[in-house]
C-alpha cells in the first residue's frame, strides 16, 4: 500500500496514467468500431473492411513497437529526451488526425429517407410514405429491402417504390415492374428496378484512409514505448511493478471500459434510418442508413478530442520532470566530457611513451 501511495503522490505518474487512459479509450473504441466505420463510410464489403482494418492495426503495431524500442535506445539517453520523444510522436498524431475529417465518400441517396420521390417533387417531402405507394399497404412493412431503379436511385423496398410485379431472371436477379413511384422505362427493357442498392461510383478515398491509417497506427505505437519508459524512470526501482499494475488497472477502468461505450453512442448520432419491428414499432434495432458526412465528423472528431486529452496530459507529465531531468542531462554531459578528457589524456600519455621509446 505504501508503494501505491508513493505512486499516486507522484504527479508525473498520475498524468502519465491519465494520458494512457485517454489513449486506451481511443484504441479500444477504434478497435471495436473501426471495421464497421470502413464498411459504412466507404461502402466496402464487410469481410474486406475487416481484413483491411486488421492490416492497419496489427502489422503497423508490431513495426511501431520494434522501431520505438530502437529509437528510445538510441535517443533516449536521459529521462528528458525520452519525454521529448513521447511529445514528438504525439505531435505527429495530432497533425494527422484532422486529415481523416476530409477523407470519405458521399451519402447514398435513398428515396424517402434523404431523397425525395422523383415523381412527386411537388410534395416536397422525404417521408417513406407518399401518394404513389399509400395504396400498397406499405405503412406497416418496414423491412429494409433496397431496390435500384432504372433512374439510378435506391428505393427502400419494392413496396415503398409502389411495385406490383416481379420476376426472377436466369441470373437469379429479381426484377420489378409496374412501380408507381418510379418513372416508366423509355428504352427496350420493361423492368423498372432490380434487387439491391444502386452501385455508387468508385470512391477511392478508402485507399487514402488505409495509407494514412497505417502510418497513424505505427506512430501511435511508437509513442507507447517512450511513455512506458518514462513511467519506469520516474519511480524507484522497488515501486516499478506496483506502478505498472496501477497504471494498467486505472487505464483499463478509465479507458477500455468507457471507450467503446462512448464510440457506440457517437455512432448512433448520424443514424438516419433505424430498423423497427413492424409488430412493435417502438422497438428499434440496428442502424440501416447513416449520414456519411455526419458520421465522418462525429467519429473522427471524438478521436481528435481524446487525442488532445492524451497530448495535454503528456505535456504536463513531461513538464513536471523538467527540473529533475535537466540535472540528469547536465550530469550526462559532464560524464561524457570527463570520458573525453580521460581519453585525450590517455592519448597524450601514450604519445609521450612512444616518443621516449
Amino acid at each position: 500500500m505504501k508503494a501505491v501511495g508513493r505512486s499516486l503522490r507522484n504527479v508525473t505518474i498520475v498524468f502519465l496514467i491519465l494520458s494512457g487512459a485517454a489513449q486506451l479509450a481511443t484504441f479500444s473504441g477504434l478497435q471495436l468500431f473501426g471495421a464497421k466505420y470502413l464498411e459504412v463510410q466507404f461502402y466496402l464489403d464487410p469481410v474486406f473492411s475487416s481484413i483491411l482494418f486488421g492490416i492497419v492495426v496489427i502489422p503497423s503495431g508490431i513495426f511501431g513497437n520494434l522501431i520505438g524500442g530502437c529509437l528510445v535506445k538510441v535517443f533516449g539517453k536521459t529521462t528528458l529526451r525520452i519525454g521529448y520523444l513521447l511529445l514528438f510522436f504525439t505531435a505527429i498524431t495530432i497533425i494527422i488526425d484532422p486529415i481523416f475529417l476530409f477523407v470519405g465518400c458521399p451519402n447514398r441517396q435513398l428515396v424517402g429517407v434523404n431523397q425525395q420521390y422523383p415523381l412527386l417533387d411537388a410534395e416536397n417531402t422525404t417521408s417513406l410514405k407518399a401518394t404513389c405507394n399509400v395504396n400498397n399497404n406499405c405503412t406497416c412493412d418496414v423491412d429494409f429491402e433496397p431496390i435500384c431503379g432504372h433512374d439510378n436511385l435506391t428505393y427502400f423496398s419494392p413496396c415503398f417504390a409502389g411495385c406490383e410485379s416481379s420476376s426472377v431472371d436466369e441470373m437469379n436477379i429479381t426484377r420489378f415492374s409496374n412501380c408507381a413511384c418510379i418513372s416508366n422505362v423509355t428504352g427496350g427493357s420493361q423492368y423498372q428496378a432490380e434487387d439491391g442498392s444502386c452501385p455508387i461510383e468508385d470512391c477511392g478515398a478508402w485507399l487514402i484512409y488505409f495509407i494514412l491509417g497505417l502510418f497513424q497506427s505505427a506512430v501511435i505505437t511508437l509513442a507507447a514505448i517512450p511513455g512506458f519508459m518514462l513511467a519506469m524512470r520516474c519511480v524507484e526501482e522497488q515501486d516499478r511493478s506496483i506502478t505498472l499494475s496501477l497504471s494498467n488497472f486505472v487505464s483499463k477502468v478509465l479507458g477500455s471500459i468507457p471507450g467503446p461505450i462512448i464510440y457506440g453512442a457517437i455512432l448512433d448520432i448520424p443514424c438516419i434510418l433505424r430498423y423497427r419491428d413492424q409488430c412493435a414499432p417502438e422497438t428499434t434495432g440496428n442502424c440501416l442508413v447513416y449520414d456519411n458526412e455526419t458520421l465522418r465528423y462525429t467519429y473522427n472528431g471524438l478521436t481528435i478530442f481524446l487525442r488532445i486529452i492524451f497530448t495535454v496530459f503528456s505535456v504536463i507529465a513531461v513538464y513536471t520532470i523538467r527540473k529533475k531531468a535537466k540535472k540528469e542531462e547536465e550530469n550526462l554531459i559532464a560524464s561524457n566530457g570527463a570520458v573525453e578528457m580521460d581519453a585525450t589524456k590517455t592519448g597524450i600519455e601514450n604519445k609521450g611513451l612512444e616518443a621516449e621509446i
